[in-house]
Order: C-alpha cells, then sequence, then structure tokens
C-alpha cells in the first residue's frame, strides 16, 4: 500500500498518513494496526564503473589537456587585444571572462558570453506558466507517472438493516394465486469481495451475502389464520455510483415458516410452508457516516428499509 506521510510522532513511534494506493489483497488500513514501512534513501547504480575504466577516463582527460595547451599558448598577448568600450569594469571578487578562441572576434564572443549567463539563472529558476502549479492534494508525481488518489467508498463489512413493506404469500381463499402482505423485516450481510471488478472514483461493486426474516400474519376467509416467519438468503451485488448513491441487484429463495395457527385447514398450511424465489434490486441513499435509506423491490417482498453499516 502506498502512503503519503503527513506528521510522524517519535515519542509515541508513531505517523499520521494518507491512503494513495493499494496493491496485491491490502485493501484498507484500520487505526492503531502496525505495519512494515519502508523509506527510500538513495539509488545504487546498477552497473558501477570499474577502477580500469576510471584509469582509462584519467588517461584520455590528461591527453586532451595536451592537446589543448599549445592553442592557449598561441593567444596574443593582453596588451594587443583590442579595447573594449563597452565592458563593464569588475567589481571587487569577481573573476575576468575567460579570453575568446582563436579567430573569434571578442566583440562577438562577450556577447555571447553574456547572454548565455543571463539566461542560466531562468532556466533554474524557471516559474511555471499560470495554471500550471501542481497543487492538487490528491496526486503524487513518481518517475513522470501521476497517480490519482482512489478514494474507498465501501469500507465497513456488516449490514444490518430493517424495515416495513409488503411480502408475496399463497392467497388462502385461492392457493393457485398470489397475494402481497404487509410485514416486517430485519436483515444482516457480510461482504465476500471489494471490489470486484470497479474501483475508481466514480464507479466502485462489491459482492454480499445477505440472511434475513419476514414476519407476517394471513388470514383466510373461513377464520383459520397463520403467524409465519419468512426466511430469506441472497447474494446480493452492489454497485456504488459515488460517495452517496448505490444500486444493488440481487437473487436467491425465500421459504415461509408457519409459527402459529388457529383453525388450520391442511391445504393452506402445507401451501404457506413452501419456497419462493427472491430476485430483484435496489436503490442506497446515504443520509449519514454509516446510515443508509434503503428501497428493495423485488418479486418476493416490496421494502423500504433504514440501513446501518458496521
Amino acid at each position: 500500500m502506498a502512503l503519503r506521510v503527513l506528521k510522524t510522532y517519535p515519542d509515541r513511534k508513531a505517523f499520521a498518513a494518507k491512503y494513495l494506493k493499494s496493491y496485491g489483497k491490502i485493501e484498507s488500513l484500520e487505526t492503531g494496526q502496525s505495519l512494515t514501512a519502508v523509506e527510500k534513501v538513495m539509488d545504487i547504480p546498477l552497473n558501477p564503473i570499474a577502477s580500469a575504466e576510471i584509469t582509462e577516463l584519467r588517461e584520455i582527460e590528461e591527453e586532451k589537456s595536451q592537446l589543448v595547451q599549445p592553442l592557449t599558448s598561441t593567444a596574443p598577448p593582453p596588451s594587443e587585444t583590442p579595447p573594449n568600450l563597452n565592458k563593464a569594469p569588475l567589481k571587487p571578487g569577481e573573476d575576468p571572462p575567460p579570453p575568446p578562441p582563436p579567430g573569434t572576434d571578442p566583440g562577438e564572443a562577450t556577447g555571447v558570453a553574456a547572454s548565455a549567463k543571463k539566461s542560466a539563472p531562468n532556466q533554474d529558476h524557471q516559474a511555471p506558466p499560470p495554471g500550471e502549479e501542481d497543487d492538487d492534494e490528491d496526486q503524487i508525481d513518481a518517475d513522470g507517472v501521476t497517480i490519482p488518489e482512489r478514494p474507498k467508498y465501501d469500507r465497513y463489512s456488516y449490514w444490518l438493516s430493517g424495515g416495513l413493506g409488503v411480502v408475496r404469500s399463497p392467497n388462502p381463499a385461492e392457493l393457485t394465486q398470489s397475494v402481497y402482505m404487509s410485514a416486517g423485516n430485519l436483515r444482516f450481510g457480510v461482504t465476500l469481495s471489494n471490489p470486484v471488478f470497479f474501483r475508481n472514483s466514480s464507479l466502485q461493486d462489491s459482492f454480499v451475502l445477505e440472511s434475513g426474516f419476514f414476519g407476517y400474519k394471513v388470514v383466510a376467509q373461513t377464520n383459520d389464520t397463520y403467524t409465519l416467519l419468512g426466511a430469506l438468503l441472497t447474494l446480493r451485488y452492489n454497485l456504488t455510483l459515488g460517495e452517496r448513491f448505490g444500486v444493488f441487484f440481487y437473487g436467491g429463495f425465500g421459504r415461509g415458516l408457519v409459527i402459529t395457527a388457529s383453525n388450520p385447514v391442511l391445504a393452506t398450511y402445507n401451501a404457506l410452508n413452501t419456497f419462493i424465489p427472491s430476485i430483484g434490486a435496489g436503490l442506497l441513499f446515504q443520509i449519514g457516516p454509516a446510515w443508509y435509506t434503503r428501497v428493495d423491490v423485488g418479486y418476493e417482498a416490496l421494502t423500504i428499509n433504514l440501513l446501518l453499516r458496521l
């Protein structure tokens, strides 16, 4: 995991850092978790220069200095150099400029040297054009590659939700048909994988295994009543679109379990204790740091819930 160290605390052997990028299976670091950090001190050359090569380099430099020496000795004496009336006097401590090469006009050589000296500080301290300053705190430039920060929106592992709605049930008057009964529900989910296919600043995803219970009551026309607890097990796929909104799709199965019955009819009792498919989709709206509003629209139930992330 790549971190940007913001501040160190030597007395506590700790530091505060900002998340930049994760590698492998390491997705997040919790507060107080220990880790091993590696700091880059220097670059080691891949091919160090051998001692024999250093000796050859010194011989080449000595031969070059011997070839240049006769040329400098044949330069005209200072008295024969025409005076430069435009030359400014030397300041205290300033070294005189080097003599021009043979065959060069002294005035032209002085102008070239002055322009080169004037442009050198601009190259070392040239300011970037307006609007190109690197003031983005969410980026880091390493070896010419800009790595943007990719925040992880889903930082929790557990889902706890509860709400109200209607649940699908066999019609006691006509068992070949279905009706929707008012019900309350409670569900609990565990994140299995995060992320799965997408991980960028606008789209992230995850898989969640979720189970739940629906409580409702069925009253037939023959005065037979049934209290049921419907069990549900689904696999849900979440798509987080930004930090505060998401959609999900789920599939699985459920079953009605009759807890109590008054004047039961065997055919109705057996029809209520059956498996039903569970398939649908929903929406997530964040309303707090760990609180969401959840809407489920499925074949087996239609509910609105309050969701807490843990």
